[in-house]
């Protein structure tokens, strides 16, 4: 058998399958099922679907300074801000990950303008970007859920790719899920999008919204197929995520204002008191006034933990704050509390050892606390002073 031949036998085994061949792209008539338009823009022809939502333009940035981590400008207008989310053909990120659609909004006038960009095939990418990058040349701030650590890094990456470098880098980025962490995570199951939401009021998305493991395939099976149906989901899953954005940022500008209220008892769920009492105390910018105001945070937060399981990290906190401000009696009686619901805990012997030792003048009770420890140092020296 020659070489030919023995070669033949194996071209059955490299025949390439229906999933491997090159993607075709969609006529306009799927498209138009979608919404979708084609529209020549100076990067190239690019596929776009447009809406007005009735959304009311949320307040000032400014409260958010001390919430955030790093700054974005505080007198930005709602018509400077820019919402983004992506959807990609994966959730791992790097080079093999495309973003097929890509969800943008801002407000004009009183409405929410929606432009969402539609990837048709790869090779139009580079146009999509293009114009992306034209849009975002208007904006200042680019506000996403968890874009910081993924959606702009991704977008920067294709854009390197397609020769795009520093795309998006001009806009300061505010990231709501670390925002929603510090204002909610302690009362909340989760911070996901959809549970955030939910906490900000906001009603509008379905309970047909689509898995996200469902969301690559709805893509892939439109560019080799024509199918339109799951991908129409996903577009409106991309919708409703910049419609909860908005209302999540809303939201937390109303909560962040608090940080400069007077806090009365029962105002708020005692969690986010906590959180507001964190805030105050590790982000304020006169260090006196971010002590005093934590305490008062804290001081709320007793009014209802007294009566709920506050776990021992809260205890930790309040103790914390409580002696910065140096109210010790309510520290001992926290720590005394924190021993009776979770038992002994090093951490809260050691701060009862130290407060009756030097703060309240109690050196048995605080030779207690160290015995419970076993500093033998400590209680070396306590049965010194006591003459034991």
């Amino acid at each position: 058998m020659d070489l030919r031949s023995r070669l033949a036998r194996f071209e059955p085994l490299h025949k390439p399958r229906d999933d491997d061949r090159a993607p075709n792209p969609p006529d306009e008539a799927a498209l138009a099922a979608l919404g979708f338009a084609t529209e020549a823009t100076a990067a190239g022809p690019v596929c776009l679907r447009s809406a007005l939502v009735r959304v009311a333009p949320p307040g000032s940035l400014a409260p958010l300074a001390r919430v955030l981590t790093a700054p974005v400008p505080a007198d930005v207008p709602a018509g400077g801000i820019l919402l983004l989310d992506t959807e990609t053909t994966g959730l791992s990120g790097g080079t093999g990950t495309l973003a097929f659609l890509v969800g943008t909004a801002w407000w004009d006038g009183d409405g929410l303008r929606v432009r969402q960009y539609l990837l048709t095939s790869p090779s139009a990418e580079d146009a999509l970007l293009g114009s992306l990058a034209e849009l975002a040349a208007r904006f200042a701030v680019v506000v996403t859920y968890n874009g910081q650590t993924f959606d702009l890094p991704l977008l920067r990456t294709r854009g390197i790719l397609c020769r795009r470098r520093g795309l998006l880098d001009e806009l300061a980025g505010l990231d709501l899920l670390p925002v929603a962490r510090r204002l909610w995570g302690r009362r909340l199951p989760d911070c996901r999008q959809a549970t955030v939401e939910s906490e900000a009021g906001c009603t509008h998305r379905g309970a047909d919204d689509i898995p996200g493991h469902l969301i690559p395939a709805a893509w892939w099976n439109f560019v080799r197929r024509g199918e339109t149906g799951t991908l129409r989901e996903v577009c409106e899953h991309n919708l409703w995520d910049l419609q909860g954005m908005a209302a999540i940022l809303d939201a937390a500008i109303v909560r962040s204002r608090l940080l400069d209220e007077q806090p009365t008892p029962r105002s708020l769920p005692w969690q986010d008191a906590w959180s507001l009492a964190r805030l105050c105390e590790r982000r304020s910018v006169a260090p006196g006034e971010g002590r005093t105001a934590a305490a008062a945070w804290i001081a709320a937060a007793l009014s209802d933990a007294a009566r709920q399981e506050a776990p021992p990290r809260f205890y930790a906190d309040a103790v914390r704050i409580l002696k910065r401000v140096r109210d010790w009696e309510r520290v001992g009686a926290l720590l005394a509390e924190c021993a009776e619901r979770h038992g002994p805990l090093p951490w809260a012997h050691l701060e009862a050892a130290i407060l009756y030792e030097h703060r309240l003048g109690d050196p048995r009770r605080a030779l207690a606390h160290a015995l419970e420890l076993g500093d033998e140092h400590r209680a070396a020296r306590l049965r010194a002073r006591l003459g034991d």
